[in-house]
C-alpha cells in the first residue's frame, strides 16, 4: 500500500498471513503475488511511536542478483528491514545439514525463553 520493498534471498524466512511468530514464517520464495506480508504503518515522524504492524497485499514480486551476503540476527528471530516484517531465520547455512537450521533456530529460541 506505501510501497513497502525488501530484498532477500529466495532461503530467508519472512512474516506472511500471519505475523509475528517464529513458528508461522515461510522462506521467501513461497511467498507470491496476492499473499499477505506484515509492513510498519506510514505515521508520523514527530514522535517515537511503535504502531502495530499491519498486512499489506504483495502486488509485484522481481528477482535481482546481487553480490554479497548479509545475515543480522536478533534475540528473537524477528527484524524490520525497509518497513517490512521479517526474520533472520534462513536455511543458506554453511553446515552440512541445512535442512536442520530451522530446527536449530527454533530450539536456541526456546531455550532462551526458559530464562525470560
Amino acid at each position: 500500500t506505501w510501497g513497502h520493498a525488501i530484498e532477500l534471498t529466495a532461503n530467508h524466512y519472512i512474516h506472511s498471513e500471519s505475523c509475528c511468530s517464529v513458528n508461522n514464517l515461510v522462506l521467501a520464495k513461497d511467498v507470491k503475488v496476492g499473499d499477505k506480508i506484515y509492513v510498519m504503518p506510514s505515521i508520523p515522524t514527530t514522535a517515537n511511536v511503535i504502531a502495530p504492524l499491519i498486512p499489506s497485499v504483495v502486488t509485484s514480486i522481481t528477482v535481482v542478483h546481487k553480490e554479497g551476503r548479509f545475515n543480522a540476527h536478533t534475540l528473537n528471530g524477528n527484524i524490520i528491514v525497509n518497513g517490512v516484517a521479517a526474520s533472520h531465520f534462513t536455511t543458506e547455512t554453511t553446515w552440512n545439514y541445512k535442512s536442520l537450521a530451522p530446527v536449530w533456530y527454533h530450539l536456541v529460541h526456546y531455550a532462551r525463553s526458559l530464562f525470560e
